[in-house]
């Protein structure tokens, strides 16, 4: 389609892939029907009441012992990439939505291909703003007579894509800390690789404010006491202090509208300088060193975000790490977007 001209070669290709009740191509993606077997096999090994499949079933339980990838695993992952929990036991395996409806085990499958095509459709309208705002309703679409475009929630500004997203007062304190989350996938592979965790635990699970070994300690939103420099902002999200290395990292998340990405850089940079400077005379002979993680509302980063996690974490991880990140904002922008919606239709 590209050498033909009929697609431009950076367009989304998971367009393709939405059902063409919803616009798309209705193309079948090659990875998403993977997943989606990986999830029917899993569920139809655990419900057959076979007695030779009990050696299969043993084998998949051995797999991480030997050395291998366990289907059971993968399509448990694949199946939370959709909102789904899957309980893998023998011999009624069962399914949780995000909101504790249980899932038969007859239904796990098409509820999967249901929320597969749903959230790709939705994620489409996400990119190209075509979400039932008030500014798309009155001067886009012109199906509301309405020329208040104020919004619903806070009453303040004009109730766009980028307002819900990353201008609203009244999510501000619940649903864009919960996004904020995002950065935890990176701290907590800090803190492994520091030996001060075993696993990473997933990004939604409450974490401690400290963590401590022999020679380094990990400060998850602690605030900065200073001694002898006026500091107003002194609760940055992640600090790590390491003896050995005689740094102390700091780590800062933020995701503004992609517009306002650069800008939110320069910013950080300068509200966080004085709490530098009291550290560097709190740890005389230590390098201070800030890092902002800057991943806008619809995912977006900079080559500059991409060199930090790279020097943090190494460049084999880099990418699935900020890949990680990405797909949590990313889910959590839409989630935004979907209470908005049930809030103000309420």
């Amino acid at each position: 389609m590209v050498e033909n001209g009929a697609r431009h070669p950076l367009a989304s290709t998971d367009q393709l892939c939405i059902l063409r009740s919803s616009g798309g191509r209705g193309l079948k993606s090659v990875e998403s029907e993977y997943k989606l077997i990986k999830i029917k096999a899993a569920v139809k090994l655990c419900a057959n009441t076979d007695p030779t499949l009990k050696l299969v079933r043993e084998f998949e339980e051995r797999a991480v012992d030997k050395g291998r990838r366990p289907m059971l695993k993968d399509a448990s992952g694949f199946a939370g990439e959709l909102g789904i929990e899957l309980e893998l036991e023998h011999p009624e395996p069962v399914g949780w939505t995000e909101e504790g409806e249980l899932i038969d085990k007859k239904k796990i499958e098409m509820f999967a291909k249901k929320a597969l095509y749903t959230k790709l459709a939705a994620l489409e309208e996400l990119y190209q703003q075509l979400l039932p705002t008030k500014v798309y309703s009155t001067r886009k679409a012109k199906t509301s007579g309405d020329s208040d475009v104020r919004c619903r929630l806070c009453g303040k500004g004009q109730e766009s894509v980028a307002h819900v997203l990353a201008g609203c007062s009244a999510l501000a304190q619940t649903a864009y800390l919960t996004r904020h989350n995002a950065f935890k996938i990176l701290f907590f592979e800090l803190l492994r690789d520091r030996g001060l965790v075993n696993t990473v635990p997933p990004w939604y699970r409450v974490n401690k404010p400290i963590y401590e070994g022999e020679k380094v300690t990990a400060y998850w939103d602690i605030p900065v006491f200073a001694d002898q420099t006026e500091v107003r902002a002194n609760r940055i999200d992640g600090r790590i202090g390491d003896k050995a290395r005689k740094t102390v990292t700091l780590l800062e998340m933020s995701c503004p509208w992609v517009d306002n990405r650069d800008h939110k850089d320069e910013e950080k940079m300068i509200k966080y300088a004085p709490l530098r400077l009291e550290l560097k005379r709190q740890y005389p002979g230590f390098n201070i060193i800030q890092y902002n993680i800057i991943i806008d509302v619809l995912g977006g980063y900079s080559k500059d975000l991409k060199k930090s996690v790279r020097e943090l974490v190494g460049s084999e991880r880099s990418t699935a790490v900020l890949g990680r990140m990405q797909k949590s904002v990313v889910s959590s922008s839409l989630k935004i977007f979907e209470s908005h919606e049930l809030k103000t239709s309420s």
